[in-house]
């Protein structure tokens, strides 16, 4: 489905239709489920979510940045740290 970058816009990984996260190595790292917004570490224990409105926040409900409806990513202080492909960013923020 697309790719995962870092601030400086290179590729570290890759998601996959089922929102599945890969790092570069093809190692399953996470989860992201499109539907609900719901994070998962690689062990696939729930994390953290995103809002329709693109806010992460973690399991305690502390807000920890945003995505953007261009996939980029912020952290709390709208510092860019990062970027999903928009077709990802598109079907999480639905």
């Amino acid at each position: 489905m697309g790719y995962v970058y870092s601030e400086g816009l290179e590729r570290i990984g890759r998601i996959d239709d089922d929102g599945y996260i890969y790092d570069e190595g093809l190692r399953r790292v996470g989860r992201i489920d499109f539907d609900s917004g719901y994070i998962y570490a690689e062990n696939l224990s729930r994390i953290g979510r995103v809002d329709r409105n693109g806010y992460i926040y973690d399991e305690g409900f502390r807000r920890h940045g945003r995505i953007d409806e261009s996939g980029y990513v912020y952290d709390e202080s709208l510092r860019r740290i990062g970027r999903i492909d928009e077709d990802c960013a598109r079907k999480l923020l639905g």
